[in-house]
Order: structure tokens, then sequence, then C-alpha cells
């Protein structure tokens, strides 16, 4: 048997976070603690309302816990400045949206290109490395498209690229699959298995239980609590 011990990429302690609604304290995150390791690829998945965008929002630095610990890579990031959490943000972390989230009037090279603006590697090395990503996405005679000019599968894809350009420790899939016809959705989901499958860890937050089935680690939220957590 082997003795490798799996990595921790991001772990939660005692994570809430707290809204205030006509005074009333709602709880969005209840006491959550959870470790995600390297190359799991794990869905959170829930009911609207129950918290696990709240949830990824923390996780991802996008968002601050209002009691708990958040390390990333080992590191306690509970405490950051905004321009800290950027920073962790642009250096560990991709992100994927339902929405896609592409500037309109910016062609698919440069908006891969985009989370390079605070790196030190040089721009025709970065270019070089975005083009791959894009060729292996089967995206290489798109480069000079606009978003409008692209199928939503085909943005989704540009959308994966740029979440990959840094090479995150972690990338964060928020419901990938939504704004897509069924044959792209599967397309997206051979890529997040297949990036999966070559060691990146993947976290998809997700209402679908079909989406969900992709994962071998299923978290499942209700209420700001984690119900249930388990390997397949």
């Amino acid at each position: 048997m082997s003795t490798h011990k799996s990595k921790s990429v991001l772990t939660l302690q005692n994570v809430s976070k707290n809204y205030l609604l006509d005074g009333v304290v709602i709880k969005a995150v209840d006491n959550v603690s959870l470790t995600i390791n390297e190359g799991e690829l794990v869905a959170i998945v829930g009911p609207s309302g129950s918290g696990k965008s709240t949830l990824m929002h923390i996780m991802g630095l996008l968002d601050r816990q209002s009691t708990g610990q958040v390390a990333l890579e080992g590191q306690d990031v509970s405490n950051l400045t905004e321009a800290e959490a950027a920073q962790l943000r642009n250096k560990y972390v991709g992100f994927i949206f339902q929405q896609f989230n592409l500037l309109a009037r910016t062609s698919t090279l440069e908006n891969v290109l985009l989370p390079t603006i605070y790196t030190e590697d040089p721009a025709p090395e970065l270019k070089k490395k975005a083009i791959q990503i894009l060729t292996s996405l089967g995206m290489e005679s798109r480069l000079k498209n606009y978003p409008n000019q692209l199928s939503g599968g085909q943005q989704q894809r540009v959308a994966i690229a740029r979440a990959l350009i840094n090479d995150p420790k972690i990338i964060f899939a928020d419901e990938p699959t939504g704004n897509l016809d069924s044959k792209s959705g599967k397309e997206v989901v051979g890529i997040l298995q297949d990036l999966s499958r070559k060691g990146k860890t993947i976290v998809i937050v997700t209402h679908d239980p079909d989406l969900a089935k992709v994962a071998k680690r299923i978290i499942q939220v209700k209420d700001g609590q984690v119900i249930k957590d388990q390997n397949k």
C-alpha cells in the first residue's frame, strides 16, 4: 500500500461568513472545516442559497470569512489585505465562471493573457504559452476572434485557457456548463477531467447532480453547513 501523503492545497478551519439582514444575522457559511488536496477533483453541491457560492468565494480569496482560518499551500491567508489577496489569487487560483466573463472588445489570445499583467515572465514566452494552451483546447484557429464571434462552448474554452495561463494550484469552476448546450457541456466536462488526470486540483461548484458525478469527491452543502463529504 502506498504511504504517499496527499499534500493539502487549501484548508478551511471553522470558517463562517455572517451577513446582517434587517438586524438578523444570517450565516451564509456556518462553521465549515475541510481540506482540498493536490490533484483532487471535487464537487461542491447544494441547492441555490445553500452557501456553496459564498464558500467558493472564501476558498478562492474573492471574499473574506467572518471567523475561522483559511490556509493556501500551508500559508495562513485569513487576514490578507485586498491587494495581498488579489496577488495570491492571481498566482495560485484559476476561475471558470458560468458567464465566461470575457472582455468583449478583446481577442481570444488577449483574453487569455489578461491574468499575466502582474507576472514577471517576458511577453513572448507568455504569448507562446497562451497559444499552446489554446491549441490544446482546439482553439488555435480562433486566436484573433472576439467573444461575439465564438460559440458558448468556444468562449468557455477561452475562459479555461485564461484560468490555466498562470499555472494555478487550484481551479474553481462555478457552474461551468450552466450556459452551454449539452454537447458543449460534455466537452467542457471532458476538458476538466483531462486537467484533473494531469494533476490539476479542480473544485466544481454546481447544483447539477449530473455534473457533480464526474468528481471523485462530493461535498454537499445545505444551510451553510457541510452535511456530507464523501469520496467515490
